[in-house]
């Protein structure tokens, strides 16, 4: 009786076990996959554009010498990093620039890491627990930390932004590093676990440069849960830690290469200190601990801000302080609990200590593995509440985790919602300013756009882009003046920067001295041969000069880079009209139409054409949605004039053409047609 009892309870305990390793992991699969749901049609933002729509290195797979030595422009987020511009090759050989793929590929690379977080928390809990295989206790805990990691709002940064797989990317096989040796202390064939986790951290070196903390958090984990000392770690597995530290040189020789890298990160950074750097990574650590625990008023771009005194972030960095001392004592006295301080702060070392990086101090993509760390001294808190409380809480913060990341994702379907969203929760970035006064100005939204740019600038006086952009809007109000005394400033300063002499270009092209306009916007291109405002440019002044064939060719350059650029498309529509290739044009519209739909202009040339083809009806509804988007549009009004006209609806024609000439008195054609009209409704009796 006694053994039938126990047979039963261990088949109990066995089945319990099977449920917990198919239930969890599946999981951990549909809540993230729920969550992220809304994030495929998010477009490519910030630097995804020149990461991706700007990378030629992309568009070719199988040139995989190309792929795997990426553009080594100053900042560009796949700069040194292989692995990372190779998945966008793969992306791109797929589905080209569709973003649908990208997101994808983003989510994949979530669940594959969720999936891995899982596998070494339940083996770390195991460890803890004395235990060879992890038990189902050992398998809630796993599956708790992860599926609460896959779901934090935090992530969105690293998932749905699409360059930023690179943090996703390296979390992978940060965490594969360490799952692979986890798994090689309970095997029977552990050095294939050894040598898998060593193949592991290889691939995160040529992903991203965090991965520099995994031999080190190893050797920790090593310590705290399996060896019990730092020489009897070594004396075990003193091949597989020689392997494990060497990566550190190919990851030094892919810094040392990398422009981007080299030049945007250390100490010559113009205007940045290592002090003035370590006083505001006290205020972004704290910052991030906040947002772990409360995520809310989550903030796309921090811009590069600094900190310019102890004053200003003294309590910030007393609790940094404190957290950093409490997880050394730990790691002499508790060290499973010091693992988990080590954990966050050794893997926010790299970008969140006293080394400046310029292209931005804070970043949320950060938190993508620290935040493990957060969330396993939480759930610990978790398991000691009794099991109904727990399990409980567990539900509600999952969901409203979950409901907080859908929620986030909405932020991502546009550039400008993204963009207003920093400024509405971070207005001290001046990039965000700037850029939401970008996409203001490309709305023509001009006054809101000179108030961001101002704005940008008051944080940040000497912010190229801004004043770039600030010449740019004073141009478009008629405030040439202002605008010329900007940009012969910004020439003198930087006579070789191609976002200065595009702009110039454009400002001498709104001056009327075309010429000098062109050979700015050549001067760019020679600059930077993938420049979108310069070729596009560039096609308008040869347009105008009737030099079709090469305006084309720039236009095409345009849309190399994106197709779905509107100015590309409607600019390349009217080349094709001139050079007798209407079909073409007419398809070109429409791309134009569904990429951009409030482009006025385009439904009143698509209007045209199909007028000539004698598609009234077609025609009128164009010219219509032309007059709908601009009441004052002259041309608009004119030709839905005369479409009505050919249908015989005389009076409305008549007051459309009254409305057209009300808009540009001296329209010629209006006035001409007007007269035709009123002659006509004369002829049949009827009164005008």
């Amino acid at each position: 009786m006694i053994l039938n009892k126990t047979l039963g309870s261990s088949l109990g305990y066995r089945a319990r076990l099977l449920r917990a390793d198919v239930l969890i992991p599946a999981l951990l699969l549909i809540l993230p996959g729920l969550a992220y749901t809304n994030s495929f049609s998010g477009p490519f933002v910030f630097d995804d554009v020149p990461a991706i729509m700007g990378n030629p290195s992309i568009r070719d797979l199988s040139r995989l010498l190309d792929v795997l030595s990426p553009p080594n422009d100053s900042g560009l987020t796949v700069n040194g990093r292989p692995l990372v511009n190779l998945s966008l090759a793969i992306n791109y050989a797929l589905g080209g620039q569709g973003v649908w793929g990208y997101h994808l590929q983003n989510l994949l690379i979530h669940w594959a890491a969720t999936l891995a977080l899982y596998g070494t928390a339940r083996r770390l809990l195991a460890a803890a627990r004395g235990e060879q295989t992890p038990s189902v206790r050992a398998n809630l805990g796993g599956g708790a930390v992860a599926v609460l990691w896959s779901l934090h709002p935090l992530q969105t940064q690293a998932v749905t932004y699409v360059v930023q797989r690179a943090e996703s990317l390296v979390g992978l096989f940060f965490l594969l590093t360490l799952y692979g040796f986890c798994r090689a202390q309970a095997s029977s064939r552990p050095r294939v676990w050894l040598i898998a986790s060593v193949v592991a951290c290889l691939l995160g070196v040529v992903s991203k440069e965090v991965i520099a903390a995994a031999p080190l958090l190893v050797l920790l984990g090593d310590r705290a849960f399996f060896s019990g000392t730092f020489r009897d770690a070594w004396r075990r597995n003193r091949t597989y830690y020689c392997s494990l530290f060497a990566t550190w040189l190919p990851l030094a020789g892919l810094i040392l290469g990398a422009q981007g890298r080299g030049g945007t990160v250390g100490f010559n950074i113009e205007g940045v200190t290592w002090w003035s750097y370590l006083l505001t990574q006290a205020d972004a650590i704290t910052r991030y601990l906040g947002l772990a625990l409360w995520p809310s008023k989550l903030v796309f771009d921090y811009g590069v801000g600094l900190a310019g005194s102890l004053a200003e972030v003294w309590w910030q960095g007393g609790v940094i302080v404190l957290l950093l001392v409490a997880s050394v004592v730990a790691l002499v006295r508790w060290p499973r609990l010091g693992f988990l301080g080590a954990w966050f702060f050794l893997i926010l070392a790299p970008s969140s200590s006293f080394v400046p990086i310029a292209t931005e101090t804070m970043a949320e993509h950060r938190m993508y593995l620290p935040l493990a760390a957060v969330l396993g001294v939480v759930v610990a808190c978790g398991l000691r509440m009794p099991g109904r409380w727990s399990v409980a809480l567990l539900g509600l913060t999952v969901a409203a985790l979950g409901s907080l990341t859908w929620r986030r994702n909405q932020d991502y379907q546009t550039a400008e919602r993204l963009w207003q969203s920093s400024v509405n929760h971070y207005p001290q970035s001046a990039r965000a300013q700037n850029n939401l006064g970008e996409m203001f100005a490309k709305d023509g939204r001009l006054n809101e756009a000179l108030k961001r740019i101002q704005e940008a600038l008051r944080i940040h006086p000497t912010y190229l882009d801004a004043l770039c952009n600030l010449s740019s809007v004073l141009s478009q109000i008629n405030r040439i003046d202002e605008a010329m005394v900007v940009m012969e400033g910004l020439v003198a300063g930087h006579p070789r920067n191609a976002s200065v002499l595009s702009t110039y270009g454009g400002v001498l092209y709104r001056l009327g001295r075309k010429a000098e306009a062109e050979v700015q916007f050549r001067r760019t291109l020679a600059l930077a041969p993938l420049h979108v405002d310069a070729h596009n440019n560039l096609g308008v002044c040869l347009h105008e000069k009737n030099q079709f064939e090469e305006a084309v060719s720039h236009f095409l350059a345009v849309l190399s880079v994106d197709p779905r650029d509107g100015s590309g498309l409607y600019n390349l529509a009217n080349a094709l009209v001139k050079l007798g290739r209407p079909s073409e044009a007419e398809e070109r519209l429409r791309q134009c139409l569904n990429a951009e739909p409030w482009r006025f202009e385009a439904h009143n040339n698509l209007g045209a054409l199909y007028a000539q083809r004698g598609l009234i009806n077609d025609a009128i509804v164009h010219f219509g949605r032309a007059v709908e988007l601009a009441p004052q549009y002259a041309d608009g009004l004119n030709n839905l004039g005369v479409m009505l006209a050919e249908k015989g609806q005389t009076a409305e024609a008549i007051a459309l053409f009254e409305r057209a000439l009300r808009a540009r008195p001296d329209y010629p054609d209006a006035q001409v047609n007007l007269r035709r009209s009123r002659e006509a409704l004369l002829q049949t009796g009827r009164i005008p």
